[in-house]
């Protein structure tokens, strides 16, 4: 019997689209089993980790208390933690504005606002940090980005509508992004003040926004967030940087 090749192309093609199809509503599925419900969120520990923003700009001192420079930013491991913390050089190095990537365990912040960092000048000089001219040649992919890639980035809703921009990060003692500060835009709670969204690993540097699966709804029903709580809790537990 004569077959249209037309019709077997078409069915063909049909079928490639369905799988498609499926293969991005799964892929949505498994990015929607990272994400916590806002519900049965645990709000209150956003309250016992470390702002991004706050921290960034801290003034860093090596091993024998000389300032090694300035932190510029975080970069983010496929873990979703902090792998190195990025510091734009002037202090003893004479690195001029080169900038540093010291691996975030030989970090410790301080009481003072500020950071430690136990290494020797040769260690910082001779390659065994990362060393680069500006914080745009460090490397920037879906599983290994700058929290500057996402501070600023518009936060969607689960239509896809823009609810507003992300304000901060907040890390916990062992470097893991426990939450983004969203503060919303005017028609959604501008003048509310912040809030905080729980995070999941599925952020993309590449793209200009933050994909959530939260509707405007469930963030009415959170609570504003309060940067003065985070200012007294965060010191009651351990220090930042160890665990």
């Amino acid at each position: 019997m004569f077959r249209n090749p037309g019709r077997i192309t078409a069915a063909m093609l049909a079928g490639a689209v369905s799988l498609g199809a499926m293969s991005v509503a799964q892929a949505q599925d498994a990015q929607n089993d990272d994400w916590v419900d806002l519900e049965s969120w645990d709000e209150e520990s956003v309250y016992k980790g470390w702002s991004a923003d706050e921290m960034l700009d801290e003034d860093v001192y090596g091993a024998n208390g000389d300032e090694i420079g300035e932190v510029e930013d975080f970069m983010i491991g496929s873990d979703g933690k902090i792998a190195r913390v990025v510091v734009e050089g002037g202090g003893f190095l004479d690195i001029g504005d080169s900038h540093v990537a010291i691996p975030y365990d030989r970090m410790k912040r301080n009481r003072s606002d500020s950071f430690t960092a136990p290494l020797t000048e040769e260690e910082l000089e001779d390659g065994r940090v990362g060393m680069f001219e500006t914080v745009d040649d460090m490397p920037a992919k879906p599983q290994n980005w700058r929290v500057s890639n996402l501070i600023g980035d518009s936060m969607l809703l689960e239509n896809r509508v823009g609810y507003g921009l992300v304000d901060d990060v907040i890390f916990g003692n062992d470097g893991a992004i426990k939450s983004v500060i969203v503060r919303p835009s005017y028609g959604y709670g501008y003048g509310l003040g912040p809030r905080a969204v729980p995070y999941a690993n599925t952020f993309d540097p590449y793209q200009p926004y933050y994909s959530t699966p939260y509707t405007l709804a469930e963030l009415e029903e959170t609570e504003r967030f309060n940067y003065g709580r985070l200012d007294e809790d965060n010191w009651e537990g351990e220090a930042f940087g160890e665990e």
